[in-house]
This record gives C-alpha cells, structure tokens and sequence, in this order.
C-alpha cells in the first residue's frame, strides 16, 4: 500500500493525472487554510494576512461560510468527521453537499473556473476553537478534503509548545480503525506529523484515506500526541 498525501512534495497523489497545478492549488489552499485556521478569534477575520495570496483571502471566503456558525465543540467535530469518513460506500459519497451537513455550516463560493473548490474559515466552535475545512472536487474519482481545527491563542500547535490537545492521536486512530480505517505510516509535515489510514474498497483496487495532521503537546503536560485536523481523499492500492 502506497503512502497518499495531496500536499507533501515530493511524494504524489494516488489519484493518476494530477497535474501540477492542481498540487499547486493545494499548497495555496493549505496555506489560506491555517492562515484562517490560528488566527485569533478576536481578531479581524476578514484582514488578509500579509503572507497569505490576496486572491485566495477574496474567492475563497464568502459571506456565507463567514455567517455559518455552529453551536458544536471541538469533540462534537471530532465525532461527525468520523460519522462522515465512516459513511464512505464510493467515491460519490465524498460530495461537498454531505461535507457541509456533517460540519454543520456552509461553504462559501468560488470564482476559479479552472480548479473549482470549496472554503470555509474561522468557523467558531462553542469551546473556544474555530475550524477551517476546504473541498476540492475530484480531477478524476475521489475529492480531496481537509479539516483543521484553530487555537483560541492563534498559535500554531506544531511550532509554539501547548497544554491543549485538540484530540487525542491515539484515541482518534483507534476509532478509526474501529470503522474500517488501518492505521497505516507516519510521516513529517509542516512541522508535525501525518498519519494515515486506509479503508479499501472495490475488492482492494482503490480505497479512502484518512491522514491526522499531529502534533506533540508541551513537555510539562506530558508531550503527547494529539491532532489537530484532518486530511482525506482515496485513489487506487
């Protein structure tokens, strides 16, 4: 079994025929993403950030995902993706529409006509976090997504040390595995760590993938592994 990642270089996507510059849109989307992801709540959410492309502050954050915001916390989230993840019979059923009635929120639109995809930032949840989670629509079968959860401090877990654990790594592998998902490598990325997790299907020739984005909590709480967010898409064994 392959390893599967749409965002670290230079490994590539199970998916054949993903072109540069669809990796290129992820990295962008990735970028955009934790930029809305570790600001502060407090702060001026609709200030681009200085290292983040204006075009993608402007077409990727609409008046509706800013207005969406659900009344769940962070273990809430938790518990939907994996309903979510779970739910996976075939490729169809990794549509933005069911993305969006698992986080209960909306996407907000896009101009891109060439690369289609869906955001939503700086969606507050009722302990403190906000999440971000971006939709990019399958080139050939699967779409990729990712969930990513946002720290009250505006910090970033993997390079500023933290007592809080968003959720458990250990515990979140296992429930994974508990619907299908075997835990599979774990691999460096942006400072953390990306663990995946692989559910076969049509009799093993393809398959969804489950990837934690980790990080290790500060030393005096422990230094544990926990996760902050998610990656998923699928392609063939």
């Amino acid at each position: 079994m392959k390893w599967v990642t749409r965002r670290v270089q230079p490994m590539r996507s199970r998916q054949t025929g993903t072109g540069s510059s669809f990796f290129s849109l992820s990295l962008m989307l990735l970028a955009a993403g934790l930029q809305g992801a570790c600001a502060d709540p407090r702060g001026d959410s609709t200030t681009p950030s200085a290292s983040a492309p204006v075009t993608a502050q402007h077409t990727t954050a609409g008046d509706r995902s800013e207005s969406s915001k659900p009344r769940i916390g962070s273990q809430e989230l938790e518990a939907r993706l994996l309903r979510f993840v779970d739910g996976f019979k075939s490729p169809a059923d990794m549509n933005y529409m069911r993305l969006e009635a698992a986080l209960g929120a909306k996407f907000g639109g896009t101009s891109d006509s060439v690369h289609p995809f869906h955001v939503m930032k700086n969606i507050p949840l009722s302990d403190g976090y906000t999440f971000y989670a971006t939709h990019i629509p399958a080139e050939k079968i699967f779409a990729s997504m990712e969930v990513a959860v946002g720290f009250p401090e505006g910090i970033d877990p993997t390079r500023t040390p933290t007592s809080r654990c968003v959720w458990d790594a250990t515990t979140l592998s296992r429930k994974l595995e508990e619907t299908g998902y075997k835990r599979g490598g774990q691999r460096p990325f942006q400072g953390g760590w990306l663990r995946q997790h692989w559910r076969p299907l049509n009799d093993g020739t393809q398959g969804f993938s489950v990837a934690l984005l980790i990080y290790r909590t500060s030393e005096d709480s422990g230094s544990r592994e926990c996760a902050y967010g998610i990656q998923i898409d699928g392609g063939k064994s």
